[in-house]
């Protein structure tokens, strides 16, 4: 995968929303799987989801719908209920880290929504929910010391287990699409090039992604002309009525 627009889980720029898969698995998991990953049944109990077009009615989608899909999916390139399970476990510990914001801030671990939600993510995680803190936290250093570092970086532990978990499931992809040792190998791959991202505060980040993504954009875009010129030469088409 290249360019994977990885930050957008943490925050989406007005007008914009987060990755689909989070909407869709907030419709979609059932009860009792809301219940053993701690979820609520509604998106607008998280901050990365909220304010988002994505979610409003008239908007046609079908979250739930869509979800089922992808779990119909998962099995059928072999991905048994084990290997689904750490799959949304990782996307329900991102929602549980989401929650932060300014007016939440990760040192005031005495909150009691704070702790909560802490301690659900180190559970999906398979962590020791002090050492999840702690770590979090700089090692329990004082909070004048910090200022928003806790939160920078939960910020990068939820873009890091995002764009791991992509990669992954690219990766599961391409394994099934691998015939017999002597075929020829089918590889997919997963380009994000098309958009220029402008949101209030732009980090330097997003800037490389422009950067990257204008370039490669223009490289597609010049090919492809130079490609239809050479078509419409062969036709004997006059380059000056083009």
């Amino acid at each position: 995968t290249y360019l994977l627009e990885k930050e957008r889980v943490w925050a989406h720029a007005q007008g914009e929303g987060n990755f689909h898969a989070l909407y869709q698995f907030v419709a979609g998991a059932s009860v009792r799987d809301r219940a053993r990953w701690g979820l609520q049944p509604v998106h607008v109990a998280y901050r990365c989801l909220d304010g988002s077009p994505l979610t409003q009615s008239e908007f046609k989608r079908d979250d739930r719908s869509d979800y089922l899909a992808v779990r119909s999916a998962m099995k059928e390139l072999g991905m048994d209920a084990e290997t689904q399970e750490s799959i949304y476990c990782v996307l329900a510990a991102i929602l549980h880290l989401s929650t932060f914001d300014e007016t939440s801030p990760l040192q005031e671990f005495q909150g009691r929504a704070v702790a909560t939600s802490l301690t659900m993510a180190a559970e999906l995680l398979q962590l020791p929910a002090d050492e999840l803190i702690t770590g979090l936290s700089f090692g329990g250093k004082p909070a004048k010391e910090k200022g928003k570092g806790p939160l920078n970086c939960c910020r990068a532990v939820c873009e890091a287990l995002y764009s791991g978990l992509f990669e992954y499931l690219v990766e599961q992809l391409n394994k099934s699409l691998q015939g017999p040792a002597k075929s020829s190998y089918q590889c997919i791959s997963v380009v994000d090039i098309f958009g220029f991202e402008q949101a209030p505060r732009n980090s330097l980040q997003q800037l490389c992604i422009n950067i990257a993504a204008e370039a490669f954009q223009s490289h597609y875009a010049r090919n492809l002309l130079q490609s239809s010129l050479a078509h419409r030469a062969e036709e004997g088409l006059d380059r000056a009525q083009q």
